[in-house]
């Protein structure tokens, strides 16, 4: 879901219908509907330009929408299929190209991907989150790692081992930590070192299948969805839940 406050509406991605759905934030009813590309996953709200991305994971691309005219006005190529995105202070959004270990940057102005940076040791990268002052990127790796990734030049600086199956990253910019949700039944911080480098902090149970999370700036709490399944989470397709079981943790200091 992306909120766009200043103009009173949010926007959802619908995976299997290929469309985005656009919503009144008071009355939380539909309003319209959008087409984009096939399986629209991650998306994003661009106050500065207005604009909600839309990443396409069958389709390989980005549809860019007028949240204030509500219509399509671009598609961007990728290089694969794209995972989370983030935006930061400078007219750049980064995604996640899972299937190509790669971070895409778009230049929001001109709607097109202005660089390509390879990740190296990070296979299939979902999760992200900026670190805006430092200009360092955190994406999670389905190879149980975590990459350090400088802005500058998109260079990995450094990998850290997380739990299997993340899918969300955060950073709190308060207390200088990076939080990663794993899907085996644990979250991961991690924390600045005084020599500049990134170490593990701790390392929380949860539950198993709980690989996402969202993130409140105000309070500092982290919810993180929870539940029992008929069968294996990680397994593909996802079994179902188990009537009744869902719940969500909220996590603090």
């Amino acid at each position: 879901m992306a909120v766009a406050a200043d103009l009173g509406i949010g926007f959802t991605s619908n995976g299997q219908e290929n469309r985005v759905s656009v919503f009144d934030l008071e009355t939380l009813k539909v309003t319209s509907k959008i087409e984009t590309g096939r399986n629209p996953d991650a998306i994003l709200y661009h106050a500065f330009t207005h604009s909600v991305y839309v990443f396409n994971g069958q389709s390989h691309s980005a549809t860019v929408i007028d949240a204030a005219a509500r219509q399509v006005v671009a598609t961007i190529p990728l290089a694969g299929k794209p995972e989370f995105a983030v935006a930061d202070d400078h007219g750049n959004i980064y995604v996640n190209i899972a299937d190509n270990n790669s971070m895409a940057v778009i230049d929001a102005a001109q709607r097109r991907v202005k660089a390509t940076w390879p990740l190296g040791p990070c296979e299939e990268p979902t999760g992200l989150a900026l670190d805006v002052k430092s200009s360092t990127a955190f994406a999670s790796c389905g190879n149980k790692k975590l990459a350090v990734v400088g802005l500058e030049d998109g260079k990995v600086r450094q990998t850290l081992p997380i739990g299997d199956d993340c899918d969300a990253v955060v950073y709190d910019a308060k207390a200088g930590l990076v939080f990663t949700s794993n899907g085996e039944g644990t979250l991961t911080s991690i924390e600045k070192s005084g020599d500049g480098s990134y170490h593990v902090r701790q390392t929380l149970p949860t539950r198993p299948g709980s690989k996402t999370m969202a993130w409140d700036t105000s309070t500092q709490h982290i919810y993180v969805p929870a539940a029992k399944f008929t069968g294996p989470p990680a397994a593909k397709p996802r079994p179902q839940v188990v009537p009744g079981s869902f719940e969500v943790l909220v996590i603090s200091e």
